[in-house]
């Protein structure tokens, strides 16, 4: 009987320590990270106008929202992207250089994304 009892404590200690080893594991960063003072999340209806990406911060793209035709994403004129689906988050984001003009043509998309220092 005592076998018993003392595997049964063996067993239940390992699968406390095992239950108060694991911790809080995250990726490095987690979200948009700034020490500019503002909220740097942007989000934009990119048609026949566009953005203009600050000349001090970078332009990170996490998603996209398509409405309409197919468009094209152009970055200071040059084409980028054509976005032939409805909608597309990306895990680490697409980078859009400081002082860039984001536009698009053919179509109406959304777009969201932050800024980061440049």
């Amino acid at each position: 009987m005592h076998k018993i009892i003392l595997s049964l404590a063996a067993l239940i200690a390992s699968i406390a320590f095992l239950i108060s080893s694991i911790g809080d594991s995250f990726a490095y960063p987690q979200g948009p990270n700034t020490d500019l003072g503002s909220n740097p999340v942007v989000t934009f209806v990119c048609n026949n106008g566009g953005y203009t990406v600050p000349s001090d911060q970078d332009l990170i793209v996490t998603d996209f929202i398509r409405t309409g035709n197919y468009p094209s994403i152009y970055i200071n004129g040059s084409s980028a992207m054509y976005i032939g689906f409805d909608n597309l988050s990306l895990t680490t984001g697409w980078k859009v250089p400081a002082g860039s003009i984001v536009s698009c043509v053919s179509g109406t998309l959304y777009l969201s994304g932050y800024l980061t220092r440049a």
